[in-house]
């Protein structure tokens, strides 16, 4: 009855937009400015942000925030954004479950598997950064866009009863969606080889090797093409282009940096991933060993066969993080990680199904599964994420309303430090995402403090005026409140978040 139930039409699409909403139904009402959230609101009248991205390769992404954070005025209008970036995420769950339909009618392919995949999806370390930051609301446009994009390709691909001339137009739509995904966050477009890894394995050994590397020839492709666009749209624009945007030509360390931390964090199935954590290091590569333990046990094939395919789906996971590792920046962040991570938790999850003999245990492990995502995810970023920033929030707006006069005319901030949410909320930092205070970077507290002086006042031209002074030096910061002078107002944000 159980397994009825999940493989009936719906089930899946629902399930995961119920769990979708369960974890991020908080953003509806929750008030807070995380990092850039702060910069790009006061920023939102100058194109500064059109400028920032245009520059990183996000055409896209910069008419979109010109458009999208000029239409908000307040802190509280950020949650709008994050609505967006929510319902975006529903729809890109509706498209996923909708090509599951055509890709197991195109190979052989477990519905639990893709029901389970569904939740994973709503619960994914990524899509928690995307929904809570707005910073990201792009993100869910860019990762459908992708995978619209390899889905039109790999139908065409595989499918040879249309026309030729039908094929050639749905084939151009394909790469014209790609260079838009590519336009709006460049790993996003990793997204395209998802049918490609489902098909790989699916078919395992008896793939065919002519479809894909027609499939990495087409992703490559795009991607030049992207990369041509970007050059003239920055000529013409007479702007220079961003660090960020240059190539890594150091091949070696740029295989060690895949190894050493994305290929790990793929592997760690919505758990943070902790680098100052054995057991956080350790978990991926039990995973990985559960995976070639029970591949290596269950194919009757030859070694080298099997090898082969090992060392096919690295390269896939390669090709899937390659907008990231030609550049020379070396950051895997959670917001890069979304089609690397699915890849390897398809494969995994993929594996122990596959032992499964009987169809009632393969729905309890399911359902085992799903209840599982959600709790990880629910940890994820309601305690790790949602409640501290907020609890930030809260107090500094506090503070500021119950201290802020018209005569001051400057403000000093003392930093927290980096683990600042610990000892309040035990939360330990990951990357720029996680159990970071969002007034621990530099960049945030000046416009973030006159973003709130404009609300109060309504008058941006002093808001404008205000100097911020940033201390990381407490005894520094101690010495000049000792002076109490009138005219400047103080945030020992340690301080606030031990209230």
């Amino acid at each position: 009855m159980l397994n009825d139930l999940l493989k009936r039409r719906y089930t899946g699409l629902l399930i995961s937009l119920f769990v979708l909403t369960v974890v991020y139904i908080p953003v509806c009402y929750s008030d807070y400015a995380f990092l850039d959230e702060a910069h790009q609101l006061w920023n939102n009248d100058n194109h500064s942000n059109y400028s920032m991205f245009l520059v990183q390769g996000r055409w896209l992404s910069g008419v979109l925030f010109d458009k999208v954070f000029s239409s908000v005025n307040t802190i509280a209008d950020l949650k709008y954004i994050r609505v967006f970036s929510f319902l975006s995420w529903g729809l890109f769950l509706l498209f996923y479950f909708r090509f599951c339909k055509k890709w197991r009618t195109l190979f052989e392919m477990d519905n639990l598997l893709l029901v389970t995949m569904g939740a994973y999806i709503a619960c994914s370390l990524s899509v928690a950064v995307y929904v809570g930051w707005a910073s990201c609301f792009q993100c869910g446009i860019a990762n459908l866009l992708g995978l619209c994009s390899g889905h039109m390709m790999f139908t065409e691909l595989i499918n040879k009863n249309r026309s030729k001339a039908f094929s050639i137009v749905l084939i151009c739509l394909s790469g014209v969606m790609g260079i838009a995904s590519l336009f709006l966050y460049q790993t996003a477009f990793g997204t395209f080889l998802i049918p490609f890894v489902l098909y790989f394995i699916s078919k395992g050994l008896f793939v065919s090797k002519r479809l894909v590397l027609i499939g990495l020839s087409a992703y490559l492709l795009i991607s030049v093409i992207y990369y041509k666009l970007f050059l003239i749209s920055i000529q013409i624009s007479g702007v220079t282009a961003s660090a960020r945007t240059t190539f890594s030509n150091n091949i070696a360390d740029k295989l060690g940096f895949f190894f050493g931390y994305p290929f790990a964090q793929a592997y760690s199935l919505n758990f943070l991933y902790n680098t100052h954590s054995v057991l956080s290091q350790l978990f991926p590569f039990v995973m990985i060993a559960l995976w070639l333990f029970i591949y290596f046990r269950s194919s009757k094939e030859k070694a080298i066969r099997k090898i082969l395919f090992i060392v096919g789906f690295i390269v896939i996971g390669i090709f899937i993080y390659l907008p990231l590792l030609v550049a020379n920046e070396n950051f895997s962040s959670y917001r890069t990680m979304f089609a690397l991570n699915l890849a390897a938790s398809f494969l995994v999850i993929h594996s122990v199904m596959s032992i499964l003999k009987s169809e009632r245990t393969k729905a309890f492990f399911t359902i085992l599964l799903i209840a599982g995502f959600t709790i990880v995810a629910l940890w994820n970023f309601r305690l790790n994420y949602l409640i501290p920033l907020k609890f930030e929030y809260k107090s500094i707006s506090s503070n500021f309303d119950r201290a802020y006069h018209s005569s001051i005319d400057s403000v000093c901030f003392l930093a927290p430090p980096e683990n600042g949410f610990y000892k309040s909320f035990g939360v330990k930092v990951y990357k720029d995402e996680f159990g970071l205070p969002s007034t621990y970077k530099d960049w945030t507290p000046s416009p973030l403090i006159k973003q709130l002086i404009y609300e109060k006042s309504n008058n941006r031209q002093l808001a404008k005026a205000i100097e911020v002074m940033i201390f990381t030096d407490s005894l520094k910061f101690a010495d000049l409140r000792s002076q109490n002078p009138n005219r400047i107002l103080f945030f020992n944000i340690t301080e606030l978040l031990k209230n």
